[in-house]
């Protein structure tokens, strides 16, 4: 479907306000068009200009501070707009800390079913500039089910990472406990054993004595 410019946040938005994403899971919207946004959601939504600085916009001045649960790009990625998002990519990354929140690109429109948008959601995806991508351009509560359903599934990714890796951290302890227990052995024990004196052989004691 083809949208205008203006009507990109009305189309994603409609019959939606902030809470019909739940309590903690509001999310904020860049977009790469300067369109009209819904009265509920002037707070969570900013344009990307693609000549962003640290003060240009609140979320890029205060990252962190907002209660957020991810940042959902909007673009329709033709020409200069892939810049644009790399730019803010950039920024953004450079910014993260461990509380930030992650990262979704929304491709809408026509175009974003082109070979070269999908070549530029896969690189920066490679890049590990984004986290995911809301393919589909899901709209009202398809929108929320899939942010919903990403934000889940990220989480299950992180939650069997974390798991890794405290696998892994513990197993690096017991080679680490094995490889000191080796080491105590090899130059403590041993040694010691080996320097006692060993009984002389008595030829006077008969056999089976």
């Amino acid at each position: 479907m083809t949208l205008t410019t203006s009507d990109i946040a009305k189309h994603l938005l409609r019959d939606l306000d902030t809470s019909s994403f739940g309590e903690n899971e509001i999310p904020y919207f860049l977009c790469t068009e300067e369109v009209e946004v819904p009265n509920g959601f002037k707070q969570n939504w900013a344009y990307l200009t693609g000549e962003e600085s640290g003060s240009s916009h609140p979320w890029l001045a205060e990252l962190g501070s907002q209660p957020v649960s991810v940042f959902v790009i909007v673009t329709q990625m033709p020409n200069e707009r892939p810049k644009r998002v790399s730019n803010m990519l950039t920024m953004y990354r450079r910014a993260q800390t461990a509380t930030m929140p992650p990262v979704f690109l929304l491709p809408v429109g026509d175009a974003c079913s082109t070979t070269a948008s999908m070549a530029s959601a896969r690189h920066f995806l490679d890049a590990g500039w984004i986290d995911d991508v809301l393919w589909g351009a899901p709209t009202s509560w398809a929108l929320v089910l899939a942010i919903n359903a990403k934000l889940r599934q990220l989480g299950a990714r992180i939650t069997e990472l974390q798991d890794r890796s405290r696998h892994r951290a513990a197993m690096l302890d017991a080679v680490e406990d094995r490889t000191e227990a080796l080491n105590m052995t090899r130059w403590e024990y041993l040694p010691s054993r080996l320097l006692r004196n060993i009984p002389r052989l008595r030829s006077d004691i008969p056999e089976g004595s």
